[in-house]
């Protein structure tokens, strides 16, 4: 099935048409062509810096564990936290995976953190505080091994 996104709001599926809320994602022509997936709403600017602040905190409980750093292109391997860096190759499985999952919210982001980011659901910011707050509990929890 192909779907056609217009500026809009509407999603075309074939003679089915929808509206759909504010927030959903755009990218840039460079990742709508040769990008990996990307998630259908577009990520706010706070929730980038919370990931980014996580991101943060995994280098440095991934050096407290391993006492070598984080380079961000493997799995910190953190029970609860999925991490992916930007996947370059040709195997499409790998490339379907999210760059940072953790419960059911999943981060994606165009070659590089911050840039083309887009999430799987929307969120008010007094969920993206919980979330932030329940990832940020468990990646200390790692620390404490």
């Amino acid at each position: 099935m192909c779907a056609v996104v217009f500026k809009s709001g509407a999603i075309n599926f074939g003679r089915k048409q929808m509206k759909i809320k504010k927030n959903y994602y755009e990218p840039e022509m460079g990742q709508a062509i040769f990008g990996n997936p990307m998630g259908f709403y577009e990520c706010p600017e706070f929730v980038g810096a919370l990931l980014k602040y996580l991101l943060e905190e995994i280098e440095r409980v991934y050096w407290n564990v391993n006492q070598k750093e984080w380079d961000k292109n493997e799995d910190p391997k953190i029970k609860g936290i999925e991490f992916n860096s930007y996947y370059w190759g040709d195997n499409e499985e790998e490339g379907e995976k999210p760059n940072f999952k953790f419960k059911s919210v999943e981060i994606r982001w165009y070659k590089y953190v911050g840039r083309g980011m887009s999430l799987n659901k929307e969120m008010s910011e007094k969920q993206w505080r919980q979330w932030f707050d329940k990832c940020l509990k468990v990646i200390r929890k790692a620390d404490k091994k």
